[in-house]
C-alpha cells in the first residue's frame, strides 16, 4: 500500500513540475519583437482606482491591438495596454521594440528608428 501511495505521489510531483515548467515558459520567457504603432490613437479610457491606496484617484489607459514581428519573421497579434495616472499614448507611426512572451509584454516598449529594424522584420511590417 505504501508503494502505491509513493508511486502516486511521485507521478503527481512529476506532473506538477511539467505543467509548472510549461506555464513559466509561456508566461515569463520572452523573445524580442517589433511593431509599428498605428496612426490612429485609441480612446483614452478612465478607470476607477480599486486599490484602496492613496486618494483613489482614477487612472487612464490606451488599449492597442498591435501586430508584432519577431526577429525570425514570425508574426503575432497581441493586445497592449499603456496605463497609469497621467499616461500618454504611444507616438503614432513610430516603431517599438519589446520583449514579449506568449501571454504578455515583459519589457518595453522602447522606441527605435526604422534603420534599427532587422531585415526580416522590415519586410513583414510594411
Amino acid at each position: 500500500m505504501k508503494k502505491i501511495f509513493g508511486l502516486l505521489f511521485f507521478i503527481a510531483v512529476v506532473m506538477l513540475g511539467f505543467f509548472g515548467y510549461h506555464y513559466y515558459q509561456e508566461t515569463y520567457v520572452g523573445e524580442t519583437a517589433y511593431a509599428q504603432v498605428p496612426d490612429a490613437v485609441p480612446e483614452k479610457i478612465e478607470h476607477e482606482s480599486k486599490s484602496g491606496i492613496g486618494n483613489n484617484a482614477p487612472w487612464y489607459s490606451y488599449d492597442y491591438n498591435l501586430t508584432f514581428v519577431k526577429e525570425d519573421g514570425r508574426v503575432e497579434k497581441q493586445s497592449y495596454q499603456v496605463s497609469g495616472d497621467d499616461e500618454k499614448p504611444l507616438e503614432p507611426g513610430t516603431y517599438i521594440k519589446v520583449k514579449m512572451s506568449k501571454k504578455r509584454v515583459l519589457e518595453g516598449p522602447t522606441y527605435i528608428s526604422e534603420q534599427e529594424l532587422p531585415d526580416k522584420v522590415k519586410e513583414k511590417l510594411k
